[in-house]
This record gives structure tokens, C-alpha cells and sequence, in this order.
């Protein structure tokens, strides 16, 4: 595969995003490296002629296969950085991976039992709708579709964000598989062990420029360079989140039969004020479900919730998370209507937004400036239980380690305290304790 590049800028109203003025690139495995805002997801855009109608574009980008035309759904595929965005809602995921079967003529005697085995899911699943998947589950049906068919190549925006270990590990193995059957590869990620298990070479993107075959080489445990003085100290003695005897069941309800499946069995934990609580388990048991009881979003079908203090949440997805009509300040203006320009100019430095213009539209912004919006207006809220479902996922190394010394100088000064939904084992091993969902029952225990 070849990716060429000529006198390539793309802008907003405001500033350049991109400003490439030569690339041509060989490659089977190619990874797109850089920290959030650097333009992965808009290059990745730019290749796929995809990039938002309000930005302009000029100069050439092309990609060069083995066909004399690459074509989006059929030579090329996509793997979105919001699965589910990639789903039909309205449609259950049965007919939507049969539609898939049909377009890329797919051998008759490929079944969907093939396909729950490619993606390592149940078949169950696919009787599901979009919206009562996890993220995790999303991922792989959508890694799974891209693989159907034989493409040419594979582009994939930040795949492993929301993903736990053995969901990266699975993402990893499909990949190699494609890769082994001569599909191509181009990955944008700040997943260092990803990009070094999957890829001979790689762009470095900063500030909308590219530098090629840069080394990659791991950061180590981010948390660990975290500021030390930002750390604790408040007393805990209050409890502000008390569960006892939680069950939770779903009922399916079909013409002549219902079926019941058991999420949570007397379940009980007691988190205090100024904790900082890591909710781990694999993709599928709950953790999201978990947050959504506590938050009053979902009802529990037994046991008792008592919480003392306002709760908050920041979503996995950002982007659905947002109105895309909506411009930076009126975002954040959710939270506080009535809050003034420079306050919040003043909210935007403190999650490292300093140079963000508050009337551009919140969607022209990457994945991981987003996050920080919605971190923004989650301190907004002021409460004083911040959830956070996946919320450091698509941010780089850099920005995780501001985003937490940010989080903790936060805490400090008000008392917060922070859930955390997280796959990342350096973020777990800085949790005062964890809660493990596995086999319907939620252990609590210290990170090892």
C-alpha cells in the first residue's frame, strides 16, 4: 500500500490543523502517532474524504493498492474511534452483520456462527441492539465487519481505547490475522504496545506537521511522573456511597416466552469521601451499568442505594456526549448558564485547552480535546462524586498525566471524590481500592 501526499492543508476558521506539504509512504503496517490534537483523526478523515464541511481543504492525498480504485465499504475499512456511532441504532446487530455478508459477498457458507468465533463474542449478542451493547462488544462486531470480504487495507482511528487487556489482545490477534492474509494496515493510536506489536512503521504527528519512521519507544507508567504534591490528604470519614445487597436483572420479553439474565447478586461496598475507586472487569460484566444504578439512571431490582452527594459522570464517548450543533462555550454553558467568558477561558486553561477558541463547534475538536471539554464541564457541575466511564481513554500519555494532576489538585481543594471505569493499569494501581465485577458479584480489594 502507498500513501501519497502533496501540498495537503486543511483549516478551520481559526487556525490550520494540518500543513503537509510532501509524503509518500510504502507500507503493510503503518501507525499514526501523536498526542490528541496533533491531527491523526483529521488525517485519517482527510485519506477516507470524510473531514467535516466546514473545513477546507486543498492540495492531494491518496492511497495506492493493488486495485486501480480503493473504495470506501468494499477495498477500504474503516474502524471508527466511536464503534457504536458505526451502528444502525434502530436495527438489531443480527441483520445489520447479515447486510454486511451481502455487500461484500461473502461466501454462503460463511455463518454467523464464523463470525461470533472470529470476533470472540457469543452469538447471543447478536439479538441485541447497538445501544445495549458495551463498548467493548461494539468493537469487536465492527473489527469483525471490516475483516469480512478480503479488504485491501484496514484504517483504524484510536481502536483500543475503551478496550480492557484481553479486548486489546483480541483486537491485536484479528489484526495479525488480516495482516497475514496481505491486508494492509494503517493505525492511528497513542498505544505504544499496540502500535509496536502491529506496525513496521510510523508517522509522528505534532501540531498538524508529520516527521516518518519515527521511533517508538514507551513512556513507562505515566502516573508514576504524576505531581507528587497534588496527592491527598482528606480525611475520610464521611461516606458518601453505601450499596447493600444490590441486584440488578434484565428481562427479555419475547411472543411466547421471557427470559431473565442475573447482571448483580447481593452486591455490597461502601466508598468515602475522598476515595479514589477503580471499577475494572471485563468488557460486558457492568462496570457502565454499575455507574448508571448509582446515578439514579438505571433502577436496581433489589438491595439499597444510599448516596450522600451530588454525582457527576464523563462519558466513554465523547462525542455523543456533546450537541454537534453546539459551539465550546455553549457546551460548557450546560453545566452553568450563566457563567461568563472568562471564566470560562479560566476552565479551559485548567484542562490544558488554553489556546481553544470558545466559538468554534465542539466536533471540530480531536478526541481526546473533547474529552477535556467534558471533563470541563463535569467540574462545572460541582459535584462532589466525579464518575469517569473510560474518560482517559482517548488521550495521549502527555494529557493523561495532566488530566490526573489536574483531577487531583481538583480534589484537594474541594473534597472530590473519583470512580473510575478504566482498562488502564497504571491509572488502577493509583486507586485506593478497586471494584472487580466478574460471575455477578463485585469484590472490592486493593490494586496489586
Amino acid at each position: 500500500m502507498r500513501l501519497v501526499i502533496k501540498k495537503l492543508k486543511i483549516a478551520d476558521r481559526n487556525k490550520i490543523l494540518l500543513d503537509i506539504p510532501e509524503l509518500m509512504v510504502n507500507f503493510s503496517s503503518l501507525a499514526l502517532m501523536g498526542p490528541s490534537g496533533s491531527g491523526k483523526s483529521t488525517l485519517i478523515k482527510a485519506i477516507v474524504k470524510d473531514n467535516d464541511i466546514d473545513l477546507n481543504q486543498t492540495g492531494k492525498i491518496q492511497l495506492y493498492g493493488k486495485s486501480p480504485q480503493l473504495r470506501l465499504g468494499k477495498e477500504i475499512r474503516v474502524i471508527p474511534q466511536s464503534p457504536q456511532n458505526a451502528l444502525d441504532p434502530f436495527r438489531k446487530i443480527r441483520y445489520q452483520i447479515l447486510e454486511t455478508f451481502k455487500i461484500t459477498e461473502v461466501s454462503k457458507n460463511y455463518s454467523l456462527a464464523d463470525f461470533a468465533k472470529l470476533c470472540g463474542i457469543s452469538e447471543k449478542t447478536f439479538d441485541l441492539y447497538p445501544m445495549q451493547l458495551s463498548g467493548g462488544q461494539a468493537q469487536r462486531i465492527i473489527c469483525g465487519l471490516a475483516l469480512i470480504g478480503k479488504p485491501q487495507i484496514i484504517i483504524a482511528d484510536e481502536p483500543t481505547s475503551a478496550l480492557d487487556i484481553e479486548g486489546r489482545e483480541s483486537f491485536i490477534e484479528l489484526m495479525n490475522y488480516a495482516l497475514k492474509k496481505n491486508t494492509s494496515l494503517l493505525l492511528a493510536t497513542h498505544d505504544l504496545r499496540v502500535a509496536k506489536k502491529l506496525c513496521l512503521k510510523s508517522i509522528e504527528l505534532s501540531s498538524g506537521q508529520v516527521e516518518e519512521n519515527k521511533l517508538i519507544a514507551s513512556n513507562g507508567d505515566i502516573f508514576c511522573q504524576a505531581d507528587k504534591s497534588s496527592e491527598k490528604t482528606i480525611e475520610k470519614s464521611k461516606k458518601v456511597i453505601v450499596v447493600k445487597k444490590l441486584v440488578k436483572k434484565f428481562y427479555q420479553h419475547k411472543f411466547f416466552h421471557s427470559t431473565t439474565t442475573n447482571l448483580f447478586e447481593n452486591v455490597n461496598f461502601t466508598i468515602k469521601q475522598g476515595d479514589n475507586v477503580g471499577i475494572i472487569g471485563k468488557n460486558g460484566t457492568g462496570k457502565t451499568t454499575l455507574i448508571y444504578i448509582l446515578l439514579g439512571l438505571i433502577k436496581p431490582s433489589g438491595g439499597s442505594i444510599e448516596v450522600t452527594d451530588k454525582l457527576d459522570i464523563v462519558f466513554q464517548n465523547s462525542r455523543t456526549a456533546v450537541d454537534p450543533r453546539y459551539t465550546v462555550a455553549q457546551v460548557l454553558r450546560e453545566a452553568n448558564p450563566t457563567i461568563s467568558e472568562n471564566e470560562l477561558t479560566v476552565i479551559l486553561e485548567k484542562v490544558g485547552l488554553e489556546g481553544v477558541n470558545l466559538k468554534q463547534r465542539a466536533l471540530n475538536l480531536s478526541g481526546g480535546q473533547l474529552q477535556r471539554i467534558c471533563i470541563a464541564r463535569s467540574i462545572l457541575q460541582k459535584a462532589k462524586v466525579i464518575c469517569f466511564d473510560e474518560a482517559f481513554s482517548g488521550l495521549d500519555n502527555i494529557n493523561k498525566r495532566i488530566i490526573w494532576n489536574l483531577l487531583l489538585r481538583l480534589k484537594k481543594e474541594y473534597g472530590l471524590t473519583y470512580l473510575f471505569i478504566t482498562h488502564d493499569q497504571d491509572l488502577i494501581n493509583k486507586m485506593d481500592f478497586i471494584l472487580e465485577l466478574t460471575n455477578q458479584t463485585v469484590v472490592a480489594k486493593k490494586p496489586n
